[in-house]
């Protein structure tokens, strides 16, 4: 952190169960540096046992809270339910047991047989010359070494702390406390970024509650005001994509708002759609996407993340472009194919002797 600090430039790093992203941002004059430092932190593993512990106490202390972040407990059950029977349904840390059992050399041989120049990307946006960039490129990495390890993934075996839910019913997860909020979310699973529909549900989520006039807000937050916002999106990993929607509302609330947003799903799938809301939708996100590339770090980001889930550059070029063309007509269709409503898993986390009230008067199991 210092020698960036020194250069004026930051550094970033993000995990997912898919990749590593490991990256810098500074000044072109200060390439060489910023070069060497980056070689550095990727390639050379010296972390010491001290600094392992440290980590590790942090990452077991906020674990140790999560029964307090109704949001961050909703999103876990969640995403574990919507994964079951994939690799994703581990999680990132399985459990705090498990977190305490990995060791240094665990890390290592990690770092040996993953951290290599067959199993990378390396990205560059910025200003500069290509022939004179690529030998500084191979002077900073060159000795790094390595082949491709093929992924390993540990599939769940029928976890029972997974349930299996039926048709229409909810998990409710007890928070207790003097809190009287809770946090639900509810989706689906969702088709893969590459799919052929991709475009046209991009613009049915957009719609449906993506920004402040989407159907979901006018209803839910502004028509009945049960939530300060709710937001639908699609989550795409590699191999799983998810649909999602997530609120905050009071636990005597919690079953109205499931049932209204359950109803606001069935009458986007039935139609009609309007012209003006697909092209409402589609500014949107064309405005959005052209924002989410207006700097050399958000660029990288973007491209590394397409790279990751196996899409080509064309993607970003010509993004645009394809949600300009969407009709009204493809979205419908893309909704009644995609949209999995007989799979729907519903999450609520709060006071729940309120929730389950709430929810038997809404007529939705639990």
């Amino acid at each position: 952190s210092r020698r960036f600090d020194v250069l004026g430039a930051s550094r970033a790093a993000s995990i997912s169960e898919d990749a590593l992203i490991m990256g810098v941002h500074g000044l072109a004059p200060d390439v060489d540096p910023l070069l060497r430092n980056l070689a550095d932190w990727i390639t050379k593993p010296n972390w010491e046992d001290a600094q392992l512990e440290e980590v590790r106490k942090r990452i077991l202390d906020r674990w140790a809270h999560i029964g307090e972040q109704a949001e961050v407990l909703s999103g876990l059950a969640f995403d574990r339910l919507i994964s079951r029977g994939t690799p994703y349904a581990r999680g990132g840390i399985y459990s705090q047991k498990e977190l305490k059992s990995v060791s240094r050399a665990d890390i290592l041989a990690l770092h040996q047989k993953y951290f290599t120049p067959a199993n990378s990307v390396l990205l560059v946006i910025g200003q500069f010359d290509p022939e004179v960039l690529r030998p500084k490129l191979m002077e900073a990495f060159g000795a790094w070494g390595g082949t491709a390890a093929a992924p390993e993934t540990i599939k769940l075996a029928n976890d029972t702390r997974i349930p299996n839910l039926g048709p229409k019913e909810v998990l409710v997860i007890n928070q207790g406390g003097a809190s009287t909020q809770a946090q639900v979310v509810i989706g689906f699973p969702g088709p893969l970024i590459n799919a052929a529909d991709h475009v046209a549900l991009e613009v049915g989520n957009s719609l449906l509650g993506d920004y402040f006039t989407s159907r979901l807000n006018l209803l839910i937050r502004d028509k009945l005001g049960l939530t300060y916002g709710i937001r639908s999106e699609f989550m795409y990993r590699k191999d799983l994509g998810i649909f999602q929607i997530s609120a905050a509302t009071q636990s005597a609330s919690a079953g109205k708002l499931i049932r209204k947003v359950i109803d606001v799903l069935e009458d986007l799938r039935k139609g009609p759609i309007s012209r003006e809301e697909v092209e409402t939708a589609k500014g949107y996100l064309q405005g959005s996407f052209a924002l989410g590339l207006s700097s050399p770090y958000r660029l990288a980001a973007r491209w590394v993340a397409v790279r990751q889930l196996g899409l080509s550059g064309e993607y970003l070029e010509k993004y645009s472009e394809r949600i300009g063309a969407v009709t009204v007509d493809q979205v419908l269709k893309a909704v009644d194919r995609n949209f999995a409503l007989k799979k729907l898993v519903v999450v609520a986390t709060g006071d729940a002797k309120m929730i389950q009230k709430s929810l038997k008067e809404a007529v939705i199991s639990t």
